[in-house]
Parts: C-alpha cells; sequence; structure tokens
C-alpha cells in the first residue's frame, strides 16, 4: 500500500494554475461548439454534405469539451483535498507546538502538579501560534509564551500556582499542592477567606482556577 501524499503549498499552487488553464480552453470548447453549430444550421440550406461534416465537427467539439469538463472537475476536487489537507497539516503542527511550548514553560516554572491541568487552560487560552520563517511562534501579548509565563509566575499574581523551593530542611511544606506545595487558600486543610479574597480581588482568572483545583466553585 502507497503512503499518502503529503501535500505542499506548492502543488495547490500548481493545482490551481492547471484549473485555470483548463477554464480558459473550456471556453474555447464552448466557443468552438457554438460556431460549429451555428456552421452546421447554416450548410443545411446550402449542401447536405457539407451539413454532415459540420455536424461531426460539432459533435467532436461536444465531446472534446465533456472531457474538459471531466478533467477540470478532477483538478478541482484534487485542489480542494489538497487544501484540506495541507490545512489539517498546519494545525496539527500549531497546536502540536503551542502545547510543547506551555508545557515546557510550565515545567521551568515548577506549578504546583495538582494546578497544571487549570493553569494550562488558562495559559492555552491567551496563547497564539503563529508560523514564522517556516517556525511556529508561540506568543501571549508581545511577548513570547515562555517570557510571559515566567513573568506570570514571578509576580505577585502567579505565586500561588509555584510550587515552594525544596530546601532540605526540616521546614513543614505547604499544603495546597502537596509536599513542598504552595498553599491553595481554597483547599479544605488550607481555607482561608481573607486569602481568597485578596486572591479574587488581585486575578480572578487565578482564584477561579486554585478554586477549581480545590473542588470548590466560587462566583466572580
Amino acid at each position: 500500500m502507497s503512503e499518502p501524499k503529503t501535500y505542499t503549498q506548492a502543488d495547490i499552487d500548481a493545482l490551481k494554475e492547471s484549473i485555470d488553464k483548463l477554464t480558459a480552453k473550456n471556453e474555447e470548447l464552448v466557443a468552438d461548439v457554438r460556431k460549429a453549430k451555428s456552421e452546421a444550421r447554416a450548410a443545411r440550406e446550402i449542401d447536405p454534405e457539407t451539413y454532415r461534416a459540420e455536424i461531426e465537427r460539432a459533435d467532436k467539439a461536444e465531446a472534446s469539451l465533456a472531457e474538459a469538463n471531466k478533467a477540470l472537475k478532477t483538478a478541482n476536487t484534487d485542489r480542494d483535498k489538497a487544501t484540506k489537507e495541507l490545512e489539517s497539516e498546519r494545525n496539527a503542527a500549531r497546536t502540536f507546538a503551542l502545547e510543547a511550548e506551555v508545557a515546557g514553560a510550565i515545567a521551568e516554572g515548577n506549578v504546583v502538579p495538582a494546578l497544571v491541568p487549570a493553569f494550562k487552560a488558562m495559559i492555552a487560552a491567551q496563547a497564539k501560534a503563529d508560523l514564522v520563517d517556516g517556525k511556529y511562534a508561540v506568543t501571549i501579548g508581545d511577548k513570547s509564551a515562555r517570557d510571559h509565563i515566567k513573568a506570570f509566575l514571578d509576580g505577585d499574581e502567579g505565586k500561588a500556582f509555584r510550587a515552594a523551593d525544596f530546601n532540605g530542611g526540616g521546614g513543614a511544606p505547604g499544603s495546597g499542592g502537596g509536599k513542598g506545595g504552595a498553599v491553595n487558600p481554597f483547599a479544605k486543610d488550607t481555607y482561608n477567606m481573607t486569602e481568597q479574597a485578596k486572591l479574587i480581588k488581585a486575578d480572578p482568572t487565578a482564584a477561579a482556577a486554585l478554586a477549581k483545583a480545590a473542588g470548590v466553585t466560587i462566583n466572580i
């Protein structure tokens, strides 16, 4: 079994050029058919032999037109298929690049494991991937996704998502995300209404994500 063809933009451009040529040829053949039929009608009143010859020419012109229409239909189908497959490939590559970039930034940012799904969803909703020089550049606003995520996690609004740094000492770990995790004010064992109110005011999106991770529904 042969492997499916992978289409490129060059393939689609070539198909479009072929379609343009076939369309032009069809227009010529339509004109030929009309002319041949007109001449056949005129010849009918002049000479039977000439009339038959003109009828044959008209039939051949119509047959050529039918073949050309068939070729044009096939070319259009191939073009549509190629365009759809190329767009599908681009979407898959765009999605892969975006997810890989966001996942890498989250790993570097030491996000609390339990909060990763919510944090990833929040970030992915803001991120976009654009093709630049043959590669997808993932950005959020006017920054690269990695720079944006790092700046967010380093700031006051994002600190609730960061796991506490491991320090080898005997201090008790934060209880929001497991051992070494940051405190989640919505979690059952660290429930703190004052901290909740502060977080909701500072960053409603982060507050909603933390609440969801703790199994709590809040109205913002």
